[in-house]
């Protein structure tokens, strides 16, 4: 990762260059903020490790902050795949108890009318709630 600014750094070119066009690569953004760094330190003679350590730090919470975030939204997806699931659950129910389900939801108009309310309820309440965990 580190073989071509070191290149760059070896003939004199333009590392910060370098790094900004390395950060494109997915999982690496933060290359451009080394890059930016590294352009402040050969500018102003500023120490880089400064500018380093403090990158390093705002990386480190923006990471501990993007976990917190995933934590937070996981009872949001958990319950998307409850709320799937559910329709699934109330008719092995329906059998369980002795009765005819599917015959119901299929044989009679009142029954259609249920299923069809019922399926756009749940795809209602899983798009929702999907919607909500992905922000």
């Amino acid at each position: 990762m580190f073989a071509e600014p070191a290149a760059a750094l070896a003939v004199g070119g333009d590392v910060p260059a370098v790094f900004h066009r390395l950060s494109a690569t997915p999982g690496q953004s933060g290359l451009a903020d080394l890059g930016l760094a590294w352009d402040v330190a050969q500018a102003t003679g500023a120490s880089l490790t400064t500018a380093l350590d403090s990158m390093a730090e705002r990386m480190d919470q923006e990471a501990t902050a993007a976990q917190a975030a995933r934590a937070e939204l996981s009872a949001a997806r958990s319950t998307s795949r409850i709320l799937a699931a559910l329709p699934f659950a109330g008719i092995g129910l329906g059998y369980g108890i002795g009765g005819d389900p599917l015959h119901f939801l299929t044989g009679s108009l009142v029954g259609e009318i249920l299923l069809v309310t019922g399926m756009a309820l749940a795809c209602a309440g899983v798009l929702w709630t999907e919607r909500i965990a992905n922000g």
